[in-house]
């Protein structure tokens, strides 16, 4: 479900309630469509995508009930913090900052983020910092 928060602010709701696996996502009808994070719905972020544009995805963290529909949009330019930047290009160090980088649970988050949460990695072509 799509509900309006602002004049051009929209509240993409998650499947479940939002709930893990999923989360809700924003979007700002502004500069061709910002999502910011992309776990909700992914039907509803088609559509928007298809009706309104979409020249961006705002990624707030490297969590993968936010980057879990991140793989379907390899065209779109991501956006992150610098500090979550480097997880979202390098499964490497998504593995190292999880803890579980040259442990037994390595193989078992490997597979988690190459099916259920389809990780690719995706260059930040715009890293934000705090001021």
């Amino acid at each position: 479900m799509i509900r309006p928060l602002a004049d051009r602010i929209l509240l993409i709701e998650g499947e479940k309630e939002g709930r893990y696996p999923h989360s809700h996502s924003l979007y700002i009808r502004d500069g061709g469509g910002i999502l910011v994070d992309c776990g909700s719905d992914i039907g509803q972020i088609l559509r928007l995508k298809e009706e309104e544009g979409l020249a961006a995805i705002l990624m707030t963290h490297y969590h993968e009930d936010h980057f879990l529909f991140l793989s379907r949009f390899p065209d779109v330019e991501v956006w992150a913090s610098e500090g979550d930047a480097p997880a979202l290009e390098s499964l490497d160090v998504l593995l190292d900052w999880y803890g579980v980088a040259g442990t037994g649970k390595e193989p078992f988050f490997r597979d988690l983020f190459a099916g259920k949460f389809p990780y690719r990695p995706r260059t930040v072509a715009r890293r934000l910092a705090d001021r």
